[in-house]
């Protein structure tokens, strides 16, 4: 009953949107949140099977950031970009597994990008020889998680995230994509983005370490310092060799109000046990110096 109450909340709320009235600051604010609490559903709706249902929502979620980047184009761009890239990848891989004939095509003439075109444009990306997780016109995921691996570590963010999104295109379910797309977003600096990917896939994949490690980080970028330090220890617990997980729950503790030296210390020490590199800078918060050895 409460599900229900919920989607009728969100469907009377998407129906009043072209009622506000426009150009002010509070009015853009209500209509990105009413399109991410749209999306929200259209996302239950997946995860629940009900896929006529998530398409169509998914379409009226796509429809609203569709008006939010021609009405608002400064209400952050990017975010706004990505989550009609998500909900175009959603739709088509739902419109792939439904037999419902009943569903049409996703309009994708009805949004012009800054560059003058009209659909999101994907990289092709070639197949791996011998590879067998191909889609049916042979783009090879493991090419992309290798590649996009690549550039990350390269910090090149965007190419990351561009061919990423090809992927999740091809495989929406893929949890590994999942998890590099948040980590593409954090390094690009689309924390709001990558923590509403990053904690959905924590709900999906409860034991999943690096998962917890990247919403921490996320969290993290946001000023969340409460939730960082939950999702990282979160992440030590599920793997107490995870280095990364220790270093940056040392880095979160000591931002909490009050911060937690003493906690700080500690994890901070357990990272270097692991193999991290010393932080001069942490060195000298924590008085670390010389305490302990790399």
């Amino acid at each position: 009953m409460k599900t229900m109450w919920r989607l009728i909340s969100i469907l009377i709320l998407c129906a009043g949107f072209c009622s506000f009235c426009h150009g002010k600051e509070q009015n853009a604010e209500a209509q990105f949140d009413g399109a991410y609490k749209a999306l929200m559903v259209a996302d239950d709706a997946r995860d629940a099977n009900r896929a006529g249902e998530a398409i169509k929502l998914y379409k009226k979620a796509l429809e609203l950031y569709t008006g939010i980047s021609q009405s608002y184009p400064s209400l952050q761009p990017g975010v706004v970009k990505f989550r009609i890239t998500y909900c175009n990848n959603q739709i088509e891989s739902l419109m792939q597994r439904t037999d419902d004939k009943h569903v049409s095509e996703p309009s994708s003439s009805a949004f012009d990008w800054p560059d003058g075109s009209s659909k999101i444009k994907q990289p092709s990306v070639p197949p791996a020889p011998g590879s067998s997780d191909k889609d049916s016109r042979g783009v090879d995921v493991e090419k992309i998680k290798a590649t996009a691996k690549s550039l990350l570590l390269r910090g090149k963010s965007e190419e990351a995230r561009s061919l990423l999104l090809e992927g999740m295109h091809v495989d929406p379910d893929n949890k590994t994509i999942r998890l590099m797309v948040g980590l593409a977003q954090c390094q690009g600096g689309m924390f709001t983005d990558a923590v509403y990917l990053l904690a959905e896939l924590v709900r999906e994949d409860p034991r999943n370490a690096q998962a917890h490690l990247a919403l921490g980080t996320a969290c993290f970028g946001l000023g969340r310092f409460d939730d960082a330090v939950a999702s990282l220890k979160r992440a030590t617990e599920l793997d107490p060799n995870l280095v990364e997980a220790h270093y940056d729950l040392a880095q979160a503790l000591r931002m909490t109000k009050p911060p937690d030296l003493a906690g700080a210390r500690e994890q901070y020490r357990k990272a270097l046990k692991l193999g991290a590199k010393r932080d001069r800078q942490l060195d000298s918060i924590l008085g670390e110096q010389g305490s302990a050895s790399n």
